[in-house]
């Protein structure tokens, strides 16, 4: 996919104009009538004008130009600066450590409808996991939002980035594991694509911008979604939250034009509602987050930090024994010394080991549990069956063969036949 080039935007012409060209009216002619009455001028007739002016056709130096998107852009960043101000880790990519997300307010369906957090539908789509993360939403949104912003104004760009941001969640909740957890305004984002491209099909713009629209929207809604044709589930991209908003906003994009016959979008007031009413939500719920700062932070301090943590096997294996004494509440810690111990054919002291990692990821905070956890029990019914216990290592293994989330779980299971 070509790169957006950025700095250009193409005005868009006034209601019904076609660019170089003036509707011609016949020139007024005085012809008498009679003799003694006086002239009567031959009047033109007005074109009737079938399409209605784009919301934004406003007077004032700031009317045209989309201040709410670069608004938009603008809390995003702000928002983010904030998450690395006060992370408790930073990896060496520059990502928030998976604690500091939770605490903040990422969303999981274990945390939201299991745990009750309903605080954090508010939240989640405000944060970005790492800068490159946040600048590939923000370019979308610049290049999506000035157009849409200029076609149905602020007050419905704003409704569409809220309904949208609840639509992504929906999707995300609904699609994933119960333990993933997602961030990121990609749902908000990908439903002013889907409304974009549902309103490029009515009169609303001139044609030619209209063929914009649709190129705009495809260009940045075909990369989000077409992954999810062909599987997503080794990513760590949150597919189904695109799914879920370019749904929501594709719908809404939809309603719009079925109602839209005057000069402004329909049911503005509805959007304005809805988008005071999200911030306020989302401004509330920040309130909550010191409090989750302070319960996250004794754990998080217990956790290997990013700029230590092993980038090799073979220099995981050497210092495995160091990081078990160091961080002994890391489950990663005791993994790195169990596949040490399995690799030396230590196989009593692998069985210890991946022991403890399982006790430790059942209590763990972070949403990275659930995938270690049956990596670890994969092994470890592997070392079962090397130490000769058969039957406790296929009764270990008969969930993960049915369930195994990653493919090479189970082929390990496969391989060595606990599996049939």
């Amino acid at each position: 996919m070509s790169k957006p080039t950025f700095g250009r935007r193409e005005a868009i012409p006034a209601a019904g104009a076609v660019p170089g060209s003036l509707p011609a009216y016949p020139i007024p002619v005085a012809r008498p009538v009679a003799a003694k009455a006086p002239p009567m001028p031959v009047m033109p007739v007005a074109e009737k004008v079938t399409r209605a002016a784009p919301s934004d056709e406003r007077t004032g130096i700031f009317a045209r130009w989309p201040l709410l998107t670069v608004g938009l852009i603008a809390l995003l960043g702000f928002i983010f600066y904030l998450e690395s101000r006060f992370a408790f880790d930073i990896d060496r990519a520059g990502g928030i450590s998976l604690d500091s997300l939770l605490a903040y307010g990422g969303a999981s369906y274990d945390r939201i409808v299991d745990g009750g957090e309903w605080w954090r539908l508010f939240l989640a789509p405000l944060l970005h996991q790492s800068l490159g993360h946040l600048i590939g939403n923000c370019v979308a949104l610049l290049f999506v939002g000035w157009r849409l912003e200029a076609l149905v104004g602020r007050a419905w760009l704003a409704g569409l980035f809220v309904f949208g941001a609840f639509g992504g969640l929906a999707g995300s909740l609904m699609g994933n594991p119960h333990y993933v957890f997602t961030v990121g305004a990609s749902g908000a984002i990908t439903a002013l694509i889907g409304a974009l491209f549902a309103l490029s099909f009515h009169d609303r713009a001139h044609p030619d911008q209209r063929k914009v629209m649709r190129a705009v929207a495809l260009r940045f809604g075909i990369p989000a979604l077409l992954p999810l044709v062909f599987g997503s589930a080794a990513s760590h991209v949150d597919y189904h939250a695109h799914l879920g908003g370019a749904v929501t906003g594709y719908l809404v994009g939809l309603i719009l034009t079925s109602f839209w016959s005057g000069a402004r979008p329909p049911l503005t007031g509805l959007a304005t509602i809805s988008s005071v009413a999200g911030l306020g939500a989302a401004i509330g719920a920040s309130v909550l987050v010191p409090n989750q700062i302070t319960a996250y932070a004794p754990h998080a301090a217990q956790m290997i930090p990013a700029a230590e943590l092993p980038t090799t096997d073979g220099e995981g294996f050497s210092r495995a024994a160091d990081l078990v004494a160091r961080f002994p509440q890391d489950p990663r810690a005791h993994l790195i010394q169990a596949l040490a111990y399995l690799k030396s054919r230590n196989l009593s002291g692998a069985d210890r080991q991946f022991r403890e990692t399982i006790a430790l990821l059942r209590d763990t905070a972070t949403a990275s549990a659930n995938p270690a956890r049956e990596m670890a029990e994969t092994y470890l019914a592997v070392t079962l069956f090397a130490e000769g216990r058969r039957g406790e290592a296929k009764e270990l293994a008969a969930p993960l063969c049915q369930a195994a989330k990653r493919p090479t779980n189970r082929q390990l299971l496969v391989k060595v036949h606990l599996c049939s």
